[in-house]
């Protein structure tokens, strides 16, 4: 087999299929996902999705309250609305210092 031009590497490697195996050029001393072209993509990613799992999550729990408060006696429904006031009360007294 005569060498060719496109044999550049320094290592001798053993043919495979004829051609020689020419090694990985090296790696770049900024990685892939620093540069900035990426981080701009990345972040315009996270933008989209991160207010969009919102918006299905708040979604889902909406559904979720419903179904109970649907599926719950009426009794219930009555306590716990009853004592939504006195829970928001407890919670901002909870809050100030």
């Amino acid at each position: 087999m005569q060498p060719t031009e496109l044999m550049v590497c320094t290592q001798h490697a053993p043919p495979i299929g004829g051609a020689f195996v020419v090694p990985a050029p090296p790696l770049p001393l900024v990685p892939h996902a620093l540069k900035p072209e990426i981080l701009m993509e990345a972040i315009a990613l996270l933008a989209t999705a991160v207010p969009l799992a919102l918006v299905v999550a708040l979604l889902c729990a909406t559904v979720v309250c419903l179904a109970a408060i649907c599926r719950a006696h009426r009794t219930d429904v009555v306590a716990v609305v009853q004592a939504l006031p006195d829970l928001a009360l407890a919670l901002l007294r909870r809050r100030r210092p």
